[in-house]
């Protein structure tokens, strides 16, 4: 898969969410959130983490590209509660991403078979 917004490249950055949750959103508003987070990640040096707050339509998305970070949804999550800030939807697209060694960019994308938790349901963290 190339580093191109394409319905191969959406439809695999929300394969874990359910039909249900779509409906939530306006035509196109995901298409725009996966084209944000392509553009924030597109540049990015090893071990280096690229972190973005956008706000829109009177909510904030958080965007974060990194190398594997084990328990970072978690982490992040459980501070966004515990600032009492809502989580209305939770999306981990997990990539294997090849890059340029000199300019950081992206030269591929290729999906993985990890299965991450996507759901809005923060209930059990809010203790």
């Amino acid at each position: 898969m190339n580093a191109t917004l394409t319905n191969d490249l959406i439809s695999e950055y929300y394969r874990q969410i359910a039909r249900e949750d779509f409906a939530a959103y306006q035509p196109g508003e995901l298409e725009e959130r996966v084209a944000a987070h392509l553009d924030i990640g597109f540049v990015r040096q090893p071990k280096t983490a690229n972190v973005v707050v956008k706000s829109t339509a009177g909510s904030s998305v958080v965007y974060i590209v990194t190398d594997d970070m084990p328990f970072l949804v978690n982490s992040v999550t459980t501070e966004l509660v515990r600032q009492k800030c809502p989580i209305h939807l939770v999306v981990h697209p997990t990539f294997v991403v090849s890059r340029d060694t000199e300019t950081g960019e992206i030269k591929s994308l290729t999906p993985t078979d990890a299965q991450h938790v996507a759901s809005g349901d923060t209930a059990a963290l809010a203790t």
